[in-house]
């Protein structure tokens, strides 16, 4: 897709200027898990250094966003990423003292 090719583009126009590259994940928690897999995939592969991902929507309940992160973390440690992690929560449902267990 072209968002895909987009990431890896921009993620490797951004490496030319520094050796750290956050590839952040607005609003992941509503993406297509493997769509939002293969951003993530691509945006390593171009050099991205850090993960951000975040739920702006504050859809999510705790065990939602905690099944969400583990599955994010899971495939990262497949494809051999050593990723800075980074995880963002609404404030909606008062989650955010979540992120310390995470």
């Amino acid at each position: 897709p072209k968002m895909v090719e987009m990431i890896k583009s921009l993620v490797s126009e951004c490496r030319a200027y520094s050796e750290e590259v956050e590839f952040e994940a607005i609003d992941a928690t509503r993406a297509d898990m493997p769509f939002l897999i293969e951003c993530i995939k691509a945006s390593e592969e171009a050099g991205a250094t850090s993960l951000s991902i975040s739920d702006d929507s504050g859809e999510m309940m705790g065990d939602e966003i905690g099944a969400f992160v583990s599955s994010i973390i899971r495939f990262s440690q497949i494809v051999g990423g050593v990723f800075r992690f980074t995880v963002y929560i609404n404030a909606k449902h008062k989650l955010r003292p979540l992120l310390a267990l995470l």
